[in-house]
Order: structure tokens, then sequence, then C-alpha cells
């Protein structure tokens, strides 16, 4: 995994100085086999729901009690209920949620909706989906549509290629940028991924309630893992101070703080052989000038949605080129 997310950091940084045909297309399908190999993440996805309000108006007809247990035992636990739930072949995984509410019929509905949502499915197929639901006197209905933008993991030829889909599938980008920061895009999935859990109600097909939206254990350690490569010494040893400031500058602007343990222990990992205060000195100001801001974030519930490609990001000092040939040596000698 570590190797994974170090190539991801360094592919960022060369996307970033215009050289990321290439990279972007050696590293996506790293990271797509790295969240395939989460097996538990992975759930089945419905491509129809539908239950009707007449259905549920019969099941309160044969629940003595009418709620609760009783519902539960009337109908073994939603087992004998008439309502057609179709699910696609394979398991999968949502990497982006892009669901809205719909801007028509207004208070004619209770609840009616559309939008993207890309998953990647166990059969290494990336999927745009578009979620069409409705909630009305008729009862429930939600359709998982395909947009015919379906592509296997290691079928991208080009980086426009992988452009336009990524483009079509999030649908997040100021119409003043035409060119998305795909690395970026990367990132934000990899530390995104929800925890899976039982649906109890039709409604949780469409929408997840804030008790069960919970950020995945695989998660949590890759935001924790991302800094502690950023921050060891052997990354700056074999890339250099200036593509460290460059990712720990990306990890920042992808909303992904370190926690205060892995910034005391980079302030505390210069050696007494060192010039003691300049060096801490310098990593304070290295800190200040590409962490503090997230650190200081870090309490938002969201950052900012919109990935965009910022050319000034990294360093000036660095060769996008020279520092592709490096990860390309660095991947065949690892």
């Amino acid at each position: 995994m570590n190797k994974t997310l170090e190539s991801l950091l360094i592919a960022a940084v060369i996307e970033l100085k215009g050289d990321g045909e290439g990279v972007v297309l050696d590293v996506l399908p790293k990271v797509m086999k790295l969240i395939l190999a989460q097996s538990e993440l992975f759930e089945k996805v419905p491509e129809k729901v539908y239950i009707s309000s007449e259905e549920l108006s019969e099941v309160d007809k044969r629940s003595p009690a009418g709620f609760g247990l009783a519902r539960d035992i009337t109908t073994a636990r939603g087992a004998t209920v008439d309502n057609v739930i179709e699910h696609f072949e394979h398991d999968a995984i949502m990497l982006k949620d892009r669901l809205h509410a719909s801007a028509f019929g207004r208070m004619s509905y209770i609840y009616r909706s559309k939008g993207e949502r890309l998953y990647l499915f166990s059969n290494e197929e990336l999927k745009i989906l578009t979620p069409y639901s409705y909630i009305d006197h008729h009862g429930f209905q939600l359709d998982n549509e395909s947009v015919d933008q379906d592509i296997g993991i290691e079928q991208f030829t080009s980086y426009e290629q992988i452009q336009d889909f990524f483009r079509w599938a999030l649908e997040d980008y100021s119409p003043e940028e035409n060119t998305r920061f795909i690395c970026g895009d990367l990132i934000e999935m990899l530390v995104s991924l929800k925890k899976p859990f039982h649906k109890d109600f039709y409604l949780e097909y469409l929408l997840t309630p804030a008790d069960v939206d919970l950020l995945s254990d695989f998660s949590q350690q890759i935001k924790h893992e991302l800094w502690d490569i950023c921050l060891s010494q052997a990354f700056t040893d074999t890339w250099g101070a200036e593509v460290q400031n460059a990712c720990m500058n990306i990890l920042s602007q992808a909303g992904v703080p370190p926690t205060s343990g892995q910034l005391v222990t980079y302030i505390k990992g210069i050696q007494p052989a060192d010039s003691g205060i300049e060096l801490i000195l310098n990593r304070l100001n290295q800190l200040e000038s590409n962490v503090i801001e997230t650190v200081k974030d870090a309490s938002k519930p969201e950052t900012n949605e919109i990935f965009e490609l910022k050319p000034n990001i990294a360093g000036i000092g660095i060769n996008g080129n020279e520092l592709y040939k490096q990860l390309k040596y660095w991947w065949a000698n690892r």
C-alpha cells in the first residue's frame, strides 16, 4: 500500500508540473487496484428499487399493532414484502456522490432527486450511474441507470480520455476550468470511502443516515499513511525537500490534515548532531507555509469540493520530466 501511496504523491507533483499524461495513466490503475483489494468495503448496488404505498398499507393491515416489532414479525423482517429490488451483477464501492434534489416538481413530491454517482465494481470496471428517484403517493422508486461510459481500469489510453471521463463523472469543476487535477481526485477518493451498512429502509438505498454515514477504517488509515510517508526522512532523501513541500501543499489543498502527533514527531525527528535550532525553525517555517492552514481548518465539516488543476502549487525548481524518470526508476527497483 505504501508504495502506491508514495507513487500517487509523486505523480501528483508531476501532473502539476505539466507532465501528467504518462504518469496519470500509470498511477490510476495502481490506485484502483488498491481499492479493489479492500473487499470488505464492496457491497451490492441496486439497479432498481420499488415499493408501492399500497403494499405498505397492506403490511400495516396485517400487523396487529401496526408499528415496530409487529411489522417485523408480520413480514419476517421484510422478507415477505412484495417489492422490486434488482442488483447489478457485481459488488461495488461508491467513489464519488453527486446526488442532488431535482429542481422540478417542487412540493408535488415528498422527495425527488437525480445526479451522478461514480462506482468502482469488483470486476475492475468504473461505472457512472445516474440515480433517478422519487417518493410520492405511489410509493418509493429508485432507478440507477448507467450512462454508457463504463470502462475497465486498464482501458484508458490517454490523459485526455481520463480527463473526459472524470469531468463527466464528477461535474464539480469551475466552468472557467477545463482541466481536472486527476491525482488530486484520486487522493480525495481514497480518503473518503465510507463503511458499508445493512439497509433497513428503502430510503437508505438513496440517502445515508448520519448514524451510519461513517468513514471507513481504510480511508482513515490512508490519511495517516500519506502524511507518515510525506514527513519521513526517507521520503526527503529520495525525492528532495522541494518535492516534499509540494506534496505537503497538495495534501493540504485536498483537505487531508496531519495529526498533531505526526507534526510533533516530525519536529522531534531532527538528529542531535544536526544544527538543531536552525533546522527546527526551518521545519516550523515549512509547516507554516504548507500545512498550518489545513490544521486550522480541520474542524470544518468539508473542504473545497472543487479540485482544479493549480500549476503554481509545486515548487518552481521541480523538473516534471526528470521527476517522472526518477519515479519509473524507483518503481523498477522497489
